[in-house]
């Protein structure tokens, strides 16, 4: 039998990593955290294990220092 390419074996390496990230939320479902805060360690256990085969390291919550201006601000309405 022929060897399995290396891309069905990252399809499989992904596939069972979504299952993983699924039977994590459905945990979390069952204890009734179904909030972004909860949910996020199953997302961020899914990402730092996707990038591992690339080389990468999820930063989760990295703060970005900006010293340009604000994206947007409001002020009231000025009538004369």
């Amino acid at each position: 039998m022929a060897e399995p390419s290396k891309t069905a074996k990252q399809k499989k390496a992904v596939l069972k990593l979504i299952e993983r990230y699924y039977a994590d939320l459905a945990d979390l479902a069952r204890q009734h955290v179904m909030f972004e805060m909860g949910t996020r360690y199953a997302f961020h256990r899914l990402m730092a294990e996707a990038g591992k085969p690339h080389g990468w390291t999820l930063i989760a919550e990295h703060e970005k220092k900006s010293t340009g201006r604000p994206s947007g601000r409001t002020e009231r309405s000025r009538t004369r």
